[in-house]
């Protein structure tokens, strides 16, 4: 309301109501904390980028219309008309005196089903803005597109690929203990140099991301 013409919305923070019900609730409370309160505020504050979480946010009613509304289908709508915000050179202001409460699954089947929704949702918004890494977007969309595209690409990428390592490896020591000749085929020496490298770079990036975000 300070500066309707670059401002759109409005989020602010949202607390986890049933935290003390069980380990998976109180695991959920501290996820909430780190990234609304650290990752959000931060995000705010050194880039003025705003993202709509689905709980506590307020959105001027004419620029939804002026969109054409809602997304119909998208399985993360806060995150896609977020990036429609971003897109239009609008921004979404931090109002973090705002607080809500929010009831969070409590038990890991809804936990699953919410995160599967939430991924998907994502990856469906990542790539339908994967084109404005490289086209002529603002420089806010670039770094969010770049920022969602590590985390659901290169990332899970990463995890994979460092798990399957992990089970050659142990497979291979335990084949050893019957077969002396068979060696461990991913130990990080000469021999495998480039893998060394790329899991290097990947940690250095990871490192780079989280304290930027």
């Amino acid at each position: 309301m300070k500066d309707p013409e670059h401002h759109v919305a409005s989020f602010g923070r949202n607390k986890t109501r049933n935290a003390n019900q069980n380990f998976l609730t109180r695991c959920i409370k501290q996820e909430i904390v780190v990234t609304q309160r650290v990752h959000h505020v931060g995000m705010w504050h050194l880039f003025k980028i705003g993202r709509i979480p689905g709980t506590n946010f307020i959105i001027q009613t004419d620029f939804v219309k002026s969109i054409g509304g809602w997304k119909n289908g998208a399985l993360t709508e806060d995150t896609d008309i977020s990036f429609k915000i971003m897109q239009s050179r609008k921004l979404i202001a931090l109002a973090y005196n705002s607080e809500a409460f929010q009831q969070e699954p409590e038990i890991l089947k809804s936990y699953y089903m919410q995160r599967k929704r939430w991924t998907k949702g994502n990856y469906e918004v990542v790539l339908s803005n994967f084109k404005d890494l490289f086209g002529r977007a603002n420089w806010r969309v670039k770094l969010e597109v770049f920022n969602y595209s590590c985390f659901f690409f290169w990332f899970n990428f990463a995890i994979i690929l460092s798990d399957l390592i992990f089970l050659a490896n142990v497979l291979a020591i335990f084949l050893n203990l019957f077969i002396p000749d068979v060696r461990v085929p991913f130990a990080f020496d000469a021999d495998n140099i480039y893998i060394a490298q790329l899991m290097l770079f990947n940690w250095i990036l990871m490192i780079g991301l989280y304290l930027m975000y």
